[in-house]
């Protein structure tokens, strides 16, 4: 069972240019977002604590006696284009595409003293897919929060130059991307409690 997951930020810009034209077009920019879903890669391991990727999420997550025998790793990514009318003395953006995504695969991690098909290995794994469920259901309830935040920025960046529109969407999607994280914590903390933990261990006769 796993520690929250907090979000690992990657964005990516990729500029372009629409042709030139003479006065910036007063017109509310497009902001589209894209969400593919990634494949779930299920190991059993020996140590699971070992392929945690951030040394906080083996501290304080159990209380004494208790061990991690499931892990769930995910790293959600935001790149984005941007796409902008550039003529005299202008320029304002026209559209900005955003992909929400994962690192391909999502990993989820069973100890290995757990033989496949055991109610113990059943319980731990039904656990970490609770964690991708998680995951999954974030980024599409977040799609339509970058929607809105970024498409406020790229409004607000008319009159602004090329460079400071271009920074002011960058700068939006790295706060939507904090605020994913955070999000991501607190759904994974509601279900990583040592009362849900006894509850999920009474599940099995002999554990």
């Amino acid at each position: 069972m796993a520690r929250p997951r907090r979000a690992a930020l990657a964005a990516a810009l990729t500029l372009a240019c629409l042709p030139a034209a003479a006065a910036c077009p007063r017109v509310a920019p497009e902001v589209s977002v894209t969400t593919p879903d990634a494949s779930v890669d299920v190991q059993d391991v020996r140590s699971v604590v070992d392929y945690t990727v951030f040394p906080w999420q083996t501290q304080n997550t159990m209380a004494p006696g208790w061990v991690i025998n499931g892990l769930t790793v995910a790293r959600p990514r935001a790149a984005f284009q941007v796409e902008g009318y550039e003529g005299s003395g202008c320029y304002a953006l026209a559209r900005v595409s955003l992909t929400l995504s994962f690192d391909d695969p999502i990993k989820v991690y069973v100890a290995d003293k757990y033989v496949p098909g055991s109610c113990q290995h059943a319980t731990i794994l039904a656990h970490e897919m609770h964690h991708v469920d998680i995951f999954r259901r974030g980024r599409l309830i977040y799609a339509q929060r970058f929607r809105e935040v970024v498409g406020q920025a790229a409004r607000a960046s008319a009159g602004l130059g090329k460079e400071a529109a271009q920074a002011s969407v960058s700068a939006a999607v790295d706060d939507v991307m904090r605020e994913f994280s955070a999000a991501l914590g607190a759904a994974h903390g509601a279900i990583d409690t040592v009362e849900n933990y006894r509850l999920t261990q009474a599940r099995c006769p002999a554990w």
